[in-house]
Order: C-alpha cells, then sequence, then structure tokens
C-alpha cells in the first residue's frame, strides 16, 4: 500500500484494500455512500469517535486504531480549517490596509507537515 496522504485517502486505501466499494462500506458503518465519498474527497470533516468500533471491523483493523486514526484526523481537520480562516481573516485586513495606505500585517506558521506559510 501507497503511504496516503491525509484522512481521505488513508480512508480510500484502507476501503481499497479491503476490496469495498465506497456504497458497501458505508453501509457497513451506518453512513449514507455520499457521506462517505465527501469523506475520502476531503470535503467533509472525518467520522465521529463513536464510529471507531465499526469502522475497525469494516476495515479490518483494531478499534484503538481505528480511534486514535478518527481523533487524529479531526484535530488535522480543525487546524487546516483554523489555518485557512487566519488566512482569510489577514487578507480582509491587509486589503483594508492597503486601502488606507498602510503596510501588509504579515505572519507566518510553521508546521511539521510541510503546509504552506500563512502570510
Amino acid at each position: 500500500m501507497s503511504r496516503p496522504e491525509g484522512f481521505g485517502e488513508w480512508l480510500r486505501a484502507c476501503r481499497n484494500a479491503c476490496r469495498l466499494s465506497q456504497r458497501e462500506a458505508a453501509r457497513r458503518l451506518g453512513v449514507s455512500h455520499v457521506y462517505w465519498h465527501a469523506v475520502e474527497a476531503g470535503n467533509k470533516p472525518p467520522f465521529a469517535d463513536h464510529h471507531a468500533g465499526t469502522l475497525a471491523e469494516v476495515l479490518g483493523i483494531e478499534q484503538r486504531l481505528a480511534w486514535h486514526v478518527l481523533r487524529l484526523a479531526a484535530a488535522t481537520w480543525r487546524a487546516h480549517r483554523a489555518a485557512r480562516q487566519l488566512r482569510e481573516s489577514i487578507a480582509a485586513v491587509n486589503a483594508e490596509l492597503a486601502e488606507l495606505g498602510y503596510p501588509p500585517y504579515k505572519i507566518t506558521i510553521e508546521t511539521h507537515d510541510n503546509t504552506p506559510e500563512i502570510h
């Protein structure tokens, strides 16, 4: 199995390794196939913690591991969302500052996963 980037790609790789369609995996987990697809695509947050046991059964992994993966995925989702909101806020402030003739507000955020810097 190649090294997936992010929860959606990891979920897809595990589902494919189990030879399950999105529709069948979603049915076994108890969510709609539309939601499963959105999670794999990275357009929706990962499944809630209470799905850990069932997700473990669907993917054939330990429940403890499924729980940890879901917790990490949720934290990553929140961090990326916060970074996006911060970039949007800085852009809005800088637009107003530019209109008033002031220099832009600059900030750099370093991360461990090579996420682009926030300016």
